[in-house]
């Protein structure tokens, strides 16, 4: 990835950081008050890191994220199609 284009990526966290911050403030509940703020901090997070692989701070091949580490592990279901059970629970209407 080019220099510009790691600019790039680092002003678009930016913007959905921004946005999701402003979104705070219009959410209509606690709950998505709390969601936005989650999402801001990742972008913000996603900022930073992008900031120092660009500055050579972390090599890029070091980073890992989340989803990479999930598909990577040998029992992880994420990623995988899924797989029906033999045997399903009952729902509680079969239980009468």
């Amino acid at each position: 990835m080019g220099l510009g284009m790691k600019q790039d990526c680092i002003d678009y966290f930016r913007d959905r950081e921004r946005a999701e911050r402003e979104a705070v403030g219009n959410a209509s509940c606690e709950e998505a008050r709390w969601a936005h703020e989650q999402m801001a901090d990742a972008y913000a997070r996603l900022v930073d890191l992008e900031e120092l692989k660009a500055a050579g701070a972390i090599a890029p091949d070091k980073v890992v994220t989340l989803a990479d580490a999930m598909r990577a592990r040998d029992d992880a279901r994420y990623g995988r199609r899924a797989v029906p059970l033999r045997d399903p629970p009952l729902s509680p209407a079969r239980h009468s």
